[in-house]
């Protein structure tokens, strides 16, 4: 249930097949990593990494087997995206309107923002073609997993308490019989 597996499940989910998939991830800190590394055994797909320092974006795409972008052609790689997971601890907006908001209306474009305080400008939202998803949704996705295993493990118990019963005193007859 990690940060990291449920952004690239809503991805999987949302987009479907990730091969021949463009993906942009915005931050190479450790949810833009978890989210990089993860993706190539997802299926060939093409990583664009943006960060505040180009250098740190190198390293990871050349770890990724991606490509590095600098911030000021961030607008032109979101033009190619199929998703973009905006993964900063940017005080202020990484990824506003203007920046998406004359993107190919016929093109539907998935963003994620896992960044704290939020990165993308909300209204991006809005735009048709265009679904946000934002942290509060995140959580919400991961809280509902975790009830779910722990409704799963309840379950097995029910399942398993009587047979390791019924087991435990078959072992205390057949021990018995023995002496």
């Amino acid at each position: 249930v990690s940060i990291g597996n449920v952004i690239i499940k809503l991805i999987s989910m949302e987009l479907g097949c990730l091969d021949g998939k463009k993906l942009v991830v915005i931050g190479a800190g450790k949810i833009g990593c978890l989210v990089a590394k993860a993706l190539p055994r997802k299926g060939p797909v093409t990583i664009f990494i943006a960060n505040r320092t180009y250098s740190r974006a190198e390293r990871l795409a050349e770890e990724v087997g991606g490509k590095a972008v600098r911030f000021d052609k961030l607008r032109e790689a979101i033009g190619f995206a199929d998703a973009v997971v905006c993964a900063t601890s940017s005080p202020h907006l990484v990824l506003k309107l203007d920046d998406v908001q004359l993107l190919p209306q016929n093109r539907p474009l998935l963003v994620i923002d896992v960044s704290n305080p939020r990165g993308v400008d909300e209204r991006i939202g809005y735009l048709p073609g265009i679904k946000l998803i934002d942290l509060d949704q995140i959580i919400r996705i991961v809280r509902e997993n975790i009830r779910f295993r722990e409704d799963a493990v309840t379950d097995a118990r029910a399942i398993l308490l009587p047979l390791v019963a019924s087991t435990m005193e078959r072992l205390r007859i057949g021990d018995k019989k023995r002496r």
